[in-house]
């Protein structure tokens, strides 16, 4: 019979490879208890690494929003930031923080944690740290279901002055079913510009997916800043039912 010589030099390299990254990724992600008595240290910064949106519907007290996605905006922003600082980041579950984390490192930022499980580890634990997540002031829905472009118009109208007088301390959703989807539709809205900009902003757009059945309009119809729900009018019920104002736009 044939006999092999096999080699295992490498293991030995490979498995203390593999223990310095768990140990590394042990070491800067910190439970919410160690992130919460972190932060009580002097030139200390928490950076919500989310999106707008995420970052309207409720986020740590005191953090300030930078998101990693925008991959080429967050390494620039990282050039004006104080490398002695220390700085807790958290997304949603961690993931992201991660990336945003190994990001700051290669930048030759060397104090740089992540909350474990990120925001909803967080929320989870909020019974201990209740005054220490901002919620949104006011939460708002609202219902477009006009075809008619000047009724558009007056929807971005009255997100600009939303916008000017609450900031990002609004949540703000607007739901388009029936002949307003058009709103959403790439061939036939005529406010692609506004609705890029307000989305970047944080405030969502969602398309009713029963009114696009009906109408046989593909999701790949619909402008990419929009969302979507099953049941337009049933989730404005929804969230009325959970407390949100209600508004319909038009006349």
């Amino acid at each position: 019979m044939k006999k092999y010589n096999l080699s295992f030099s490498w293991l030995p390299f490979t498995v203390l490879v593999l223990l310095s990254t768990v140990t590394s990724a042990q070491i800067n992600s910190l439970t919410t208890r160690a992130f919460d008595k972190k932060l009580q240290q002097p030139n200390t910064f928490i950076i919500d690494v989310r999106t707008p949106a995420e970052w309207r519907a409720g986020h740590i007290t005191g953090a300030r929003l930078h998101n990693v996605l925008e991959t080429d905006a967050f390494k620039t922003q990282l050039a004006g930031w104080d490398k002695a600082a220390t700085y807790l980041l958290y997304c949603r579950s961690g993931k992201r923080s991660q990336r945003a984390l190994e990001l700051m490192q290669a930048a030759g930022f060397n104090q740089v944690y992540d909350l474990a499980g990120g925001f909803l580890a967080w929320e989870e634990n909020k019974k201990n740290s209740a005054n220490k997540i901002t919620n949104p002031t006011h939460r708002l829905v609202i219902q477009v279901t006009s075809g008619d472009s000047l009724v558009w118009r007056g929807l971005m109208n009255n997100l600009k002055h939303l916008q000017a007088g609450w900031g990002d301390s609004a949540q703000i959703l607007v739901v388009a079913h029936g002949p307003g989807i058009d709103l959403l539709r790439k061939e036939h809205t005529t406010q692609q510009a506004q609705i890029t900009n307000y989305n970047k902003l944080g405030i969502q757009f969602l398309a009713c997916e029963n009114t696009m059945a009906e109408k046989k309009i593909a999701k790949d119809a619909i402008l990419k800043e929009a969302g979507f729900v099953k049941m337009g009018i049933g989730e404005i019920v929804r969230l009325q039912e959970a407390g949100w104002s209600y508004i319909k736009a038009g006349y």
